[in-house]
């Protein structure tokens, strides 16, 4: 099978768990999800908002919480052992320079490592883990893009491809890719900040909606940006292989059957 034809469509199972955990949260709960707490002059209070969070959406209730689990578990099962095929598409057009791409592995695990800690451990659960987990994850996701853009960028600089023409053409349309989404991703992490401190602050009306708005664009941003890996890999396949066996129940190496 296609290796990219697997990745893209396990890549999208973030999007798949999201718009499914959203669809159920608008059926029963929309006032909940689009609502927010504050204090304003002493007081709590609840503005208007009217774009639900994704924190929201996937950790207030149960049923959303387990759908949005099942999901990203399959994703992250694909995504963990994926980083070897980044790595093999990569290693031989970055001779002397794999520590940078060492660094990309082991901030691609980190990642992943805490987004299921997010998962698992919702801020109702425990808080203070919670956060933990996403200011790691925060930190190792935006470190990885970087790297991964500059890696990018340095292939196509030095046009250290083993396959001209075709393989050229599809990192370079990698690499402006994922410099827009890069720049999305940050604007998006900054905005999200700021309106997050400023309802925290200011408790007017809209302010957790744009805020609301901000993690979207974080997520997805971040969604497609690990998609343009299939421009790396689009010449990968994934093969299985059943194993001979001989009648007395030992393997047969494939060399050796062959001369047979």
């Amino acid at each position: 099978m296609p290796y990219p034809l697997g990745f893209l469509f396990t890549s999208s199972f973030p999007q798949f768990g999201l718009v499914h955990s959203l669809a159920i949260a608008a059926g029963y709960q929309w006032r909940e999800v689009t609502s927010s707490i504050c204090v304003r002059n002493g007081q709590h209070v609840i503005p208007v908002n009217i774009v639900p969070s994704i924190s929201a959406t996937i950790g207030d209730y149960a049923i959303c919480r387990q759908v949005w689990g099942y999901w990203i578990g399959l994703y992250i099962g694909f995504r963990l052992p994926a980083v070897i095929a980044f790595y093999v598409s990569y290693h031989p057009m970055l001779m002397g320079k794999e520590t940078t791409l060492n660094i990309k592995v082991t901030l691609h695990i980190v990642e992943q490592l805490c987004l299921l800690g997010l998962t698992v451990v919702t801020s109702k659960e425990n808080l203070l883990f919670h956060q933990i987990y996403f200011a790691l994850f925060w930190a190792a996701s935006v470190l990885s893009l970087i790297v991964t853009t500059w890696i990018n960028q340095q292939v196509v600089a030095t046009n250290r491809v083993p396959t001209a023409g075709i393989g050229l053409q599809r990192l370079r349309a990698a690499l402006f890719m994922r410099r827009w989404l890069l720049f999305v991703h940050l604007a998006s992490s900054v905005s999200a900040f700021y309106w997050y401190f400023a309802h925290e602050t200011y408790c007017q009306d809209y302010q957790y909606t744009y805020f609301a708005i901000s993690e979207w664009a974080l997520v997805f941003s971040n969604v497609y940006f690990h998609m343009c890996e299939v421009f790396e890999t689009y010449d990968l396949t994934i093969t299985l292989q059943r194993q001979p066996y001989l009648a007395s129940g030992a393997v047969v190496p494939l060399a050796e059957e062959k001369k047979t």
